[in-house]
Formats: C-alpha cells, sequence, structure tokens
C-alpha cells in the first residue's frame, strides 16, 4: 500500500502523483490519498486512516505551507517520523530545509517534481516495493515528463503566500542567458563562491546538460558586482554570493523553472533504438559498445579502440564494416548527444553507461541482439 498524506488544498498535486503511480504499473487500489477519508475535517486520524497507515509499505507526504498549518496533516507526519522505513518528501516551491518544521524537518532530504532525478527516485522507490520487473524505459520516460509537464503548468497557476525568498534578494531577471543560469545553478549546488572551468565541464557532465558556452558564463558573472575571472577560475563578489547562498535552494527551484535540461543519453538511446533509427552502423557500434563495457572507447587510445573493435567482430563472426567505419558511428553518438567529445577524448554520459550498471533495463538486450545476427547473417560464407 502506498500512503499519500497531503492538505486538501494541495489535491491537484496529490492527483498528479497518484496518475504517475498508476501510469507505471501500480493497482489503483493500492494507492491511498488521506484527503479523500476526510483530511482537514477532523483533527484525529479515523480509523480507515490508522488502518491504511498499518497496511502501507510506502509512505509519501506533499509538503506545503498549508500542510503544517494542517493538525491533520502532523498527526500524519508523526506517524510517518516514527515508522521505520523513512517517507518520501515532496515539497512544493515555498518548503525547504531551512522552514520545515516538527516531525518532518531539515533532517529528511526533500524532493521536487520540477527536478527529473528526483521523479526517477519516486519510480526507483516504488518499483522496489510495488513493481516485480517495472514497465519499459520508454513508458517510465512518458511517464516522468508528463508528471513533470503537468506540475510546472499548475505552479504557473498556483498562488501561494511564499516566504521572503531569494527573488526579493537577488533580481535575477537580469541574469539573462541559459549560459550564466546553468552555471549560477552549479555554483549553487556547490556551495562555493568560487569555481574552477574544469569543476564546472564535470558537472555539466554528470548532468548531462550540453552545449553551454561556459566562458560567456565566467565573464557575464564576473561583472556582477567586484566578481572576477581569469578564464579557468570564476570568483562571485562577495555581497552577491552571500545573497544568493542564502537562498540557494529556492533560488534553484527558481532557475530549473526557466531552463529546459534536455534528455538523458539513456532516454536518446532507447528512443533511437525503439524507432529503428540508429543508421549506417550506428546500431552495430551500439552493441559493440554495450558488450565491451565501454571501455575501450574511453580508454583514449584509438589503435587500442581498433584493435579492440576487430577482435570483438572475429569474436561474433562479422566482417569488418564496423572497424572500418566506427569513426561515423562514433560521430553520429557525439551529434545525437550521447557521447561527449572533448579535448581529452570521449566520455559517454553516465546514463548512457548507467543502463548497464544502474537501470537494468532487459528490453534492450534483445534488439541488440538482433542488431548482431543481422551482420552475421550479411557474412558470404
Amino acid at each position: 500500500m502506498i500512503f499519500i498524506s497531503h492538505r486538501t488544498t494541495d489535491e491537484d498535486v496529490a492527483n498528479m502523483i497518484v496518475d504517475y503511480l498508476v501510469g507505471v504499473g501500480v493497482p489503483s487500489d493500492e494507492i491511498f490519498c488521506s484527503s479523500r477519508a476526510g483530511n482537514d475535517v477532523e483533527k484525529r486520524i479515523s480509523e480507515e486512516v490508522r488502518e491504511r497507515l498499518r497496511q502501507s509499505d510506502l509512505n509519501i507526504a506533499i509538503l506545503s505551507k498549508d500542510y503544517y498549518e494542517s493538525a491533520y496533516c502532523l498527526n500524519e507526519a508523526g506517524i510517518f517520523w516514527y515508522r521505520e522505513d523513512a517517507p518520501i518528501l515532496i515539497a512544493l516551491p515555498e518548503i525547504n530545509e531551512r522552514n520545515m518544521a516538527g516531525f518532518l524537518n531539515g533532517d529528511y532530504k526533500i524532493r521536487r517534481l520540477s527536478s527529473e532525478n528526483d521523479i526517477s527516485f519516486i519510480y526507483d522507490c516504488v518499483k522496489d516495493k510495488h513493481l516485480t520487473n517495472g514497465v519499459s524505459a520508454t513508458t517510465q520516460t512518458n511517464a516522468n515528463n508528463k508528471l513533470r509537464k503537468t506540475y510546472e503548468e499548475y505552479l504557473s497557476e498556483r498562488t501561494c503566500e511564499k516566504p521572503n525568498n531569494a527573488l526579493m534578494s537577488v533580481d535575477i531577471s537580469e541574469i539573462t542567458t541559459h549560459d550564466e543560469r546553468r552555471v549560477l545553478y552549479c555554483i549553487l549546488e556547490k556551495n562555493t563562491r568560487k569555481v574552477w572551468r574544469e569543476d564546472v565541464k564535470e558537472w555539466l557532465f554528470e548532468n548531462e546538460i550540453r552545449n553551454i558556452n561556459i566562458s560567456n558564463a565566467f565573464d557575464l558573472l564576473a561583472s556582477i558586482g567586484e566578481g572576477t575571472e581569469d578564464g579557468e577560475l570564476l570568483t562571485l563578489d562577495i555581497a552577491f554570493f552571500r545573497k544568493i547562498s542564502k537562498h540557494s535552494e529556492q533560488l534553484c527551484e527558481e532557475i530549473a523553472q526557466t531552463l529546459h535540461f534536455g534528455k538523458e543519453a539513456w532516454e536518446i538511446f532507447v528512443n533511437l533504438l525503439d524507432s529503428g533509427e540508429l543508421v549506417g552502423t550506428a546500431d552495430l557500434f551500439a552493441v559493440y559498445l554495450f558488450e565491451s563495457g565501454f571501455e575501450a572507447l574511453e580508454c583514449g587510445i584509438w589503435e587500442e579502440l581498433y584493435r579492440d573493435i576487430k577482435k570483438w567482430e572475429q569474436k561474433n563472426d562479422l566482417d569488418g564494416k564496423l572497424s572500418d567505419s566506427y569513426m561515423k558511428a562514433l560521430d553520429f553518438y557525439v551529434k545525437k548527444g550521447m557521447i561527449l567529445q572533448s579535448e581529452s577524448g570521449y566520455a559517454v554520459y553516465p546514463s548512457l553507461k548507467g543502463i548497464l550498471f544502474e537501470r537494468p533495463l532487459i528490453e534492450i538486450y534483445e534488439p541488440l541482439e538482433k542488431i548482431k545476427k543481422r551482420y552475421q547473417d550479411d557474412l558470404p560464407f
């Protein structure tokens, strides 16, 4: 049983979560929304709600200003605190670790429905408890996108009295380019006044954020107050940094709502695989990458990569089509945003590698095997 605790004023968000859970395969009778049992009507937890809390193996709380003003909600929060398994806390924009209180306070990590990673975290928790095999990557991706977009539309129309937040202290409307907003987001996450170019590049890679002009961002952010930069190191103006760091989480929320961070590499790959758009030998190159674990590609030694591909072709009774044109296939993966090319060589974006190690997606292996067999069948002997 999945138990969703929320204030009736936040019922729209609760319904979004219910729709999402059903969309990824959770039976509707395994989901319980507390508001439907009279939240805000009584102060004591009813016997029906108490029984559902006993049955629940995954608890979700939707935190808002109204939630913390409800005695009924706080009673449910106390039960969550007492339970051994930590609840999933989904916070609306006015809530952050600093203004959380009572049983569900800043000791817990909060999640945002505007974050792809946080939505995926919710799915993983649900899968562990309620879904034996989960759903296909495409189904999960579509459900994630629908939830995030629906939530963003809801926020654009929602009215709520917010605490004195970052936008009252920092006018980010003057930070106009995507370059500087993304780098500012990185700085806020790292909570550091000084940031090196290499650290930003690493952060962009880990978060799969592409096509960012770091030089432009450094130049623009250094122009605020007495900030400085020398091409490799950006140092923010101290007064500006203190303002943004004081309200970092709320400011990140505001920035995230104005940016489109794009698709993760694994999502791009699965969509191309499902649609048959891996052109040329890019399909066979995918088989090689997954079976080799990406090691030869990321070693940066081209002779080693060529030898490894030839060895793999011989092992699998393949002709030399891939070893003769692997650079074209590699260029395809770079252009599509699945592999990063830099001065030091090539690197596979984390989520694509994660299909092997963190996201075991059984459905990709059957089409990959079919691709390999097709090339084997092309042999003249």
